[in-house]
């Protein structure tokens, strides 16, 4: 059984989760005999619990002109007026990236992007940000989201916290908590955030699982760097999601923000 819903808050119990605007993008694409045209939302996704907060996924924020024309962006209202009109006055303790493709982790900075010797200021520069070293060393390689790690290094003036493959990296392991497994073939380097709270679990598993239309699983020949793992690892994911009855979050949908999948016999 699926539930679909396009609300904007969900409790979890000891957990709520926010979905922020991070506006949209559009592009096109050829398929055999014609064009068709895709449009995207983009939704960064807050956790908070009664001690922390943290932001998944800032979006493509000041994107640079080669990008913003291609993917016909759509700014959202800023992040930081998003999380102080949710009582985040000065931002989100913990900024978490899933992966550093543009769209997803560019909004982690506040200037340009569209220079890369130029200095970039990072957008919550309180916060500890995130992510997993496999990932980060394949965008320092191959300047994945126009140079995004180089210049997110310069902003931080070191290296951001790496990520395990597998465990809790908020919380507490018999509480409300977030727990990340290494999730690849959309990118080497991905990370599944699991939000376990008191009353439910949700599962965002960023671009493996992108809109609801991979609930049911699908090879994506045209995102994914993997295509025959990528498959194979949303279906574990989505299989274990089912298995517990879990939410699963949507980031690029534009009609719905999460599906529940299964039902626990407990629920």
């Amino acid at each position: 059984m699926t539930k679909g819903s396009h609300h904007s808050t969900l409790d979890l119990g000891g957990l709520r989760v926010d979905f922020l605007d991070g506006g949209s993008l559009a592009f096109t694409y050829e398929r055999p005999g014609k064009r068709l045209a895709l449009e995207l939302a983009v939704r960064p996704v807050l956790v908070r619990s009664a001690t922390w907060s943290c932001l998944i996924d800032p979006g493509f924020g000041p994107a640079d002109p080669r990008r913003r024309e291609r993917f016909a962006l759509r700014d959202p209202e800023p992040l930081e007026d998003q999380c102080r009109r949710l009582g985040l006055v000065d931002g989100p303790d913990h900024v978490l990236l899933t992966h550093l493709h543009f769209d997803h982790a560019a909004g982690v900075l506040a200037g340009s992007v569209c220079d890369p010797s130029r200095s970039a200021e990072l957008r919550f520069a309180r916060a500890q940000h995130h992510v997993h070293s496999v990932e980060w060393e394949a965008a320092l390689r191959e300047g994945r989201g126009g140079d995004l790690a180089l210049r997110m290094e310069r902003a931080l003036a070191g290296l951001p916290t790496f990520l395990p493959d597998r465990g809790v990296v908020f919380g507490e392991a018999a509480g409300p908590r977030v727990e990340v497994e290494l999730a690849p073939g959309h990118t080497e380097g991905l990370v599944a955030v699991w939000l376990r709270g008191a009353r439910a679990t949700a599962l965002y598993a960023a671009d493996l699982v992108p809109t609801a239309r991979f609930l049911e699983p699908r090879v994506d020949r045209m995102a994914d760097q993997d295509p025959e793992l990528a498959l194979a690892t949303r279906t574990d994911l989505l299989r274990r999601s089912a298995v517990e009855g879990a939410y699963v979050l949507f980031y690029h949908d534009t009609d719905r923000t999460f599906a529940r999948l299964g039902q626990r016999s407990d629920d």
